[in-house]
């Protein structure tokens, strides 16, 4: 409980001082709406289950945060769409976009305050890694979801860890810097997520990209504050030179076409394991058993898992 707290509070600072302030955008412009699902896989999911899902549908934004994700699905479908999260900050600086149906509810993602099966679909990005015993969240997100229902998962993995420069930074800094400046307080790797997924759902994608140029092309702003703290100053200027160029308009945007370009390489190349993975999947009826497959199943497939999911 002592733990909960010092979480919930880390993510009300986090929120209040804008260091989570995820960009909202509405936009039906297809060409934005493509640039932004190119450089962003969780951008791109939410709008691949938009896409599945019908205006008349009632879905669950678990771990909403500022509601970037949720003003970004009702901009392709224009449904109900309920945003939880427990930082009651975070809900406050959720825009409200006119026209569109997005309910704020502050509840904790373990402890849902809705009945059964009442949601038609459900996504959850950045949640996962932030809150310890995952298994009751999504325990939760199957009970209050109906059967058959589509969904899509981003969660935070520790994959990276075995890999330079995280492996180092570890080493020389005695704990995982990075999690611990996100507040990522239980991350396990992508084969246990996966697993806890199996267990509960019908998964029918499942990918985690490596991540190899991440330090430099994704987070290089948070890397430098790791590399000075273990005094590798070669690689301060380095990773700080690649955030100067990240915070720039054009080039920022240059850079983060480039990761995700980068990790999409990764995938087709089959080098996979992370610090982030993805899921598409349907939530199962009381009568099926995680692993059992139907003609359904085989028409709504959206891709093998491993593979990065198409935008189309």
């Amino acid at each position: 409980m002592t733990h909960d707290r010092h979480a919930r509070q880390f993510a009300e600072e986090q929120h209040e001082e804008g260091r989570w302030g995820t960009r909202s955008s509405a936009t039906h412009n297809p060409i934005l709406r493509f640039f932004w699902n190119t450089i962003s896989f969780k951008r791109q999911g939410v709008h691949i289950l938009a896409k599945r899902s019908s205006p008349a549908w009632r879905g669950l934004d678990l771990g909403c945060g500022n509601g970037a994700y949720s003003v970004w699905f009702v901009g392709q479908c224009p449904c109900t769409l309920i945003a939880a999260d427990w930082s009651l900050q975070a809900l406050v600086q959720m825009p409200t976009i006119k026209g569109k149906r997005i309910l704020r509810v502050c509840a904790d993602a373990r402890l849902l305050p809705f009945r059964e099966e009442v949601f038609d679909f459900f996504f959850t990005i950045d949640t996962l890694g932030h809150i310890t015993n995952v298994e009751k969240a999504l325990d939760e997100a199957l009970r209050v979801t109906k059967p058959h229902s589509p969904f899509f998962i981003h969660s935070e993995c520790n994959d990276h860890l075995r890999r330079w420069p995280d492996r180092a930074l570890t080493k020389a800094l005695g704990r995982d810097h990075l999690a611990q400046l996100d507040g990522h307080w239980e991350l396990h790797s992508s084969a246990e997520v996966y697993k806890a997924l199996l267990s509960r759902f019908r998964v029918e994608a499942f990918f985690s990209p490596a991540g190899l140029l991440g330090w430099l092309l994704g987070y290089p702003e948070k890397y430098m504050r790791a590399f000075r703290e273990c005094s590798r100053y070669l690689l301060v200027l380095v990773t700080g030179f690649f955030a100067a160029v990240k915070r720039t308009p054009v080039l920022g945007a240059v850079l983060r076409l480039a990761n995700a370009l980068t990790n999409r390489a990764e995938l087709f190349l089959g080098i996979v394991g992370g610090g982030s993975c993805f899921a598409f999947g349907e939530t199962l009826s009381s009568r099926s058993k995680p692993g059992e497959t139907s003609v359904r199943d085989s028409a709504n497939r959206i891709e093998a898992p491993g593979r990065a999911p198409s935008q189309a």
